[in-house]
């Protein structure tokens, strides 16, 4: 399950973790809980800004749940969209559509008292698949900002195909664009490069921070 704190200087920290369910009411029991958390925080606080950590998120099939958790923060709007399938995503009201089909509903959403507070998320190179996704759809927003490493890469969307023998063949089948049409090919980049180590703690908390900041 999701986390998440209050940092020093009004900053609120989320930890998002990877989530692979295919129960409708873990899911949604996903979803409510970091928007319990984002709402808990807001209310609590004089919140000057966000990170959320999706660090180690590897994706997973819950990749709508998360989604919807992080709503409040996403904003109602179309996130992203398959390409090749002419799908998108979106978040309206507590609800992660694909299309018009509901694939995870928080039926008591949240909605932040200030949407255009600063939002920093962390990423590194185990943040894959489902968790890129959930970067992407942070992406195109101006008060938005990435820190961390290159993603893993896997900004794809991924048909399996039934084969005679019972094997199931996975194939690439679209790639990915953002709310404004940015296409992702590849690895997503940071926007400011930090490596956590010994001695310098956690260089990408810290790099958000400061921005969040404006020190």
């Amino acid at each position: 399950m999701p986390s998440g704190k209050m940092l020093n200087d009004g900053i609120a920290y989320l930890r998002v973790p990877e989530l692979s369910s295919t129960s409708d009411t873990l899911l949604e029991q996903f979803a409510s809980e970091l928007q319990n958390i984002i709402r808990d925080l807001d209310k609590a606080n004089g919140v000057k800004g966000w990170i959320v950590d999706l660090r180690g998120n590897a994706g997973g099939s819950g990749f709508f749940a998360i989604i919807a958790g992080l709503g409040p923060l996403l904003g109602d709007d179309t996130l992203g969209a398959f390409t090749g399938a002419q799908l998108s995503w979106s978040y309206q009201n507590g609800k992660t559509l694909l299309g018009t089909r509901t694939k995870v509903n928080v039926k008591n959403f949240y909605t932040l008292k200030n949407p255009v507070n600063p939002v920093a998320v962390l990423i590194n190179r185990n943040t894959a698949s489902g968790g890129e996704l959930a970067a992407i759809s942070f992406s195109g927003k101006s008060n938005v900002k990435f820190f961390g490493q290159a993603t893993a890469g896997y900004v794809i969307a991924i048909q399996p195909i039934p084969l005679p023998d019972g094997a199931i063949l996975n194939i690439t089948s679209s790639y990915i664009v953002d709310r404004n049409g940015k296409r992702f090919l590849d690895k997503i980049q940071p926007d400011e490069y930090a490596v956590s180590s010994k001695e310098k703690g956690d260089a990408e908390k810290e790099a958000a921070i400061k921005w969040i900041l404006g020190k």
